[in-house]
Formats: C-alpha cells, sequence, structure tokens
C-alpha cells in the first residue's frame, strides 16, 4: 500500500511538472529538470571521493532549480499570453512550502535516476542554488522569514542568514557550480539528448575542464544565450574549473 502511495505521489510531481513550460520552444518543465539532474549527477560521479552529503544537496538543486516556472504569471509569458517578463528565481520561493510536503516523491524520484542513497537536505543551501543560479539574487532569511533578495549593500550577516551564490561556489568547491553548468549544458541541447555525446566521454575533473567548459560556452554562444547567463558561466569557470 505505501508503495502505492508514494507512486501515486510521484506521478504528482511529474504531471505538474510536465504541464508547465520550462522553455518558449516547447521543453517541459519535466524534462529540462531531469536532464539537467542527469548532467549534474555525471559531473559529481566525476569526483569519487566527493562528500556525499554535499552531493545530494546539489541533485535536489538541480532538479528543484527552475521550480519558479510553475508560477502562473511565468507561464503566461512563456506561452506569450502576456508580455510582462516574469523572473522565475524571485517566484521560487513560493513553492517552498509544496517542496516540502512533496518531499519523499522528489527523492524517490532523484534516486531512480541517479541510482544512490539520499542523506538530509539542507534546504538553505537547496534554496539557496535555486534563487542564485542565474548569479542575480541570493537567499535572505530573518525572523524565519525567508525572502529572494537582490541589494548587496543591504546585507547584514548579523542580522540575517544569507546564501548567495559566492557562499555556494566556495562551499561546495569543486562543484559549486555543477548546478549553473548543467542547467547550460541541457539548455545548450534543447532539440534532443545528444548532450550525452560529449558527456560520456567526461569521467574526471580534468577532462570537464578540457572538454566540457570550452564547447558549452561556444554553444551558448551559438544559440544566443543572454549576457546574464554568460556572467553566471564565467563566474561559475573562475571557481569550478581554475
Amino acid at each position: 500500500m505505501c508503495g502505492t502511495i508514494l507512486q501515486s505521489k510521484k506521478q504528482i510531481v511529474k504531471e505538474k511538472f510536465e504541464a508547465a513550460l520550462a522553455k518558449d520552444d516547447g521543453i517541459s518543465l519535466w524534462e529540462h529538470s531531469v536532464g539537467t539532474l542527469e548532467i549534474c549527477n555525471h559531473l559529481i560521479n566525476c569526483i569519487p571521493d566527493y562528500d556525499s552529503d554535499k552531493a545530494w544537496q546539489l541533485r535536489l538543486a538541480a532538479f528543484l532549480h527552475d521550480i519558479g516556472k510553475l508560477d502562473l504569471g511565468f507561464q503566461e509569458f512563456i506561452n506569450k499570453e502576456s508580455s510582462n517578463p516574469i523572473k522565475h528565481e524571485k517566484q521560487s520561493l513560493n513553492y517552498k512550502d509544496w517542496v516540502a510536503k512533496n518531499l519523499d516523491s522528489i527523492t524517490e524520484i532523484i534516486r531512480y535516476y541517479c541510482e544512490i542513497t539520499p542523506t538530509e537536505p539542507n534546504f538553505e543551501d537547496i534554496w539557496g542554488f535555486i534563487v542564485s543560479h542565474h548569479g542575480i539574487y541570493y537567499l535572505e532569511i530573518k525572523d524565519d522569514k525567508w525572502k529572494v533578495a537582490r541589494d548587496w549593500t543591504k546585507v547584514n550577516t548579523a542580522d540575517s542568514i544569507t546564501v548567495s551564490l559566492a557562499d555556494l561556489l566556495w562551499r561546495y568547491y569543486p562543484l559549486g557550480g555543477a548546478v549553473i553548468f548543467a542547467d547550460l549544458i541541457h539548455s545548450a541541447y534543447l532539440n534532443g539528448n545528444n548532450f550525452w555525446n560529449e558527456i560520456k566521454k567526461i569521467n574526471t575533473l580534468e577532462c570537464i575542464k578540457e572538454k566540457i567548459a570550452g564547447r558549452c560556452q561556444i554553444l551558448v554562444l551559438e544559440k544566443g544565450v543572454d549576457r546574464r547567463e554568460m556572467i553566471s558561466l564565467d563566474v561559475m569557470k573562475l571557481l569550478l574549473l581554475n
């Protein structure tokens, strides 16, 4: 009975993600989230002795990185039903309770694709990755209130907990940029799974440096990815790949 209930809940998560677009060319949030997860998992496996707790946070963050795209306003914009652009990172925390409610199902989905044993989630870091994965925002927690913040001049660590991209890049070194990198790689190969032609050749951090970084940068430039994502890639490369 418990297995049946969990399977039903997993289907609810999948259907919710399948019903939302991640990209304006018809790629669903489910396809993009799973693809990003699989690439991130491969990067993690390039370093066999990488900390298992940190690896689990990266996997969760990779699957959930675009959860803000569930936002109705974002879906209307990406479906060209509205001209009001929505920053999906800013909408992410609206789904914090939904993620907590469906965490068992999300965990089982990640276990299915990654075949690993989960550890205890660190939600501060996971949501930090989610809100900061385009390099614009950071997570701030003050008086138990969570918010997506942007104005760095107002950061006061004495009064609040802040989790920025810079914090995460260093804390999860050398894989602090894995979520960003996996997102960019999957976005560069939206028309199929041919990213595995590049990914499957890689089994060490050195291979990531030599093969993926340069190739990914060329591909995102060819696809016309905006400067915001190029800045994220540049920053990530400085800390992940050097």
